[in-house]
């Protein structure tokens, strides 16, 4: 009976272990669900912080007004504003998942708190809702 008690105990630690480190390792995308401005104003997003100091982030646009194919989005600091990456960068409204360059000179490091803006690819008198991630890496 111990016998079964000692092999009961270890499958359920090994379960613990499993399980604890698949949430450590699960990275967090951030959902957003929103409009953009006419006349080329952009939408700030709520600043996230990074897990990463590598030198790209990821986005994906899942939704989009009709007659419009593509988002402008870049990333910026939190506290003064500063330009991170490209302002002028165009993701695709596909669904599909896309990389984003940070600045080769000014990469945010681990812990850093970044908004993402977006806004129209083209002047529009009207605003345009989109919908999709992203995540600062």
């Amino acid at each position: 009976m111990k016998k079964y008690a000692k092999i009961s105990f270890i499958l359920v630690l090994a379960l613990m272990v499993t399980t604890i480190s698949a949430f450590a390792a699960t990275r967090s995308v951030y959902r957003f669900d929103t409009t953009l401005p006419a006349n080329q104003g952009d939408e700030e997003l709520e600043p996230v912080a990074r897990d990463s100091d590598g030198s790209r982030f990821l986005i994906g646009f899942s939704d989009i007004d009709e007659g419009y194919t593509t988002v402008r989005a870049w990333a910026e600091s939190e506290h003064l504003h500063v330009n991170k990456s490209d302002p002028y960068q165009s993701f695709p409204a596909d669904g599909n998942s896309y990389y984003g360059n940070y600045y080769s000179d000014d990469i945010p490091g681990r812990g850093v708190n970044l908004i993402l803006n977006m806004d129209n690819p083209v002047k529009t008198s009207k605003a345009v809702h989109v919908a999709g991630f992203w995540d600062p890496l």
